[in-house]
């Protein structure tokens, strides 16, 4: 009795190592398992971040194109403007000229259009800004003019290799 007493401890002993390193096992599996799904996760936010990132950029850039459109507007505008006054002082010179009358206005500051100082006020900037913000769009054009890639035109034969 005292031998299977024995040998039944020790069988018992065995089983009971044995289920304790598979419960380790089992643990470890878990932990990592756990530990891959949290990262798997995180990639996928640091993904979405990502992805909402470039869609704020994209709208930036788009209202950036807008307000470009907008200032090219203005700009338009007011050369036309500059160019009617410039004919007017030309024409108001002329006859100035035939009267024998010389006034001179180089104190006088440039001055804005009409309609340009009256959507700069709607829009709350100040001139010296708003020519800033021209100049930033103008220099980012140019940025992506050059970035951008000249596409090939022609396709090149299939049958010949490449080199």
């Amino acid at each position: 009795k005292n031998e299977e007493s024995r040998f039944n401890y020790e069988m018992l002993k065995k089983f009971l190592k044995e289920q304790e390193e598979q419960q380790d096992k089992e643990q470890n599996k878990d932990n990592k398992d756990k530990k891959d799904q949290e990262n798997k996760d995180q990639e996928k936010k640091d993904e979405k971040d990502k992805d909402k990132k470039k869609e704020e950029n994209k709208d930036q850039e788009k209202q950036d194109k807008d307000g470009e459109k907008d200032d090219k507007e203005k700009k338009e505008g007011e050369e036309k403007d500059e160019e009617k006054k410039e004919g007017e002082d030309k024409k108001e010179e002329e006859k100035e000229g035939e009267e024998g009358e010389e006034k001179k206005d180089e104190n006088k500051p440039e001055q804005m259009p009409e309609g340009a100082d009256q959507k700069m006020k709607n829009m709350k900037i100040s001139e010296e800004k708003a020519k800033m913000i021209l100049e930033a769009l103008k220099n980012q054009e140019v940025q992506y003019i050059q970035q951008n890639r000249k596409k090939a035109k022609k396709r090149p034969k299939s049958n010949k290799p490449d080199w």
